[in-house]
């Protein structure tokens, strides 16, 4: 049997995080191939995170380049307003992805899409 050389504890954590790398390489691999398969309404979805990830990021500097005494509350309020605009705007784009609701257009100008004819209301007539 061939003898295998003792390694040390660092050479074996080196190769582990090699491994890790290594996985962390074909995961995103994966994701970015995963994305190129979307529909482009997804895609946009996508490319708007990474733009409020980049701007949180931004944000996130000037916040650590100011030393002041207050420095956890500005770094939460940082997180927190990213985080939120980010979802009230995935919330506005996702619902106009696939709209629930979609507009009845009439074939004569003018005349909108609550005319009598089309068994709606009357929206001429306000009062």
């Amino acid at each position: 049997q061939p003898s295998t050389p003792c390694r040390s504890p660092c050479e074996r954590e080196r190769e582990r995080m090699q491994n890790r790398s290594l996985l962390s390489l074909l995961f995103l691999v994966s994701l970015i191939e995963g994305v190129a398969a979307m529909t482009p309404q997804w895609r946009g979805l996508i490319n708007g995170t990474v733009v409020y990830i980049a701007l949180g990021v931004v944000a996130m500097f000037f916040v650590v380049c100011v030393s002041r005494p207050a420095k956890p509350l500005f770094i939460t309020s940082v997180v927190l307003t990213t985080v939120c605009t980010w979802m009230l705007w995935a919330c506005c784009y996702m619902s106009q992805m696939y709209p629930i609701l979609y507009p009845i257009m009439s074939s004569a100008p003018g005349e909108g899409h609550g005319h009598a004819d089309a068994g709606g209301a009357d929206h001429r007539r306000m009062f």
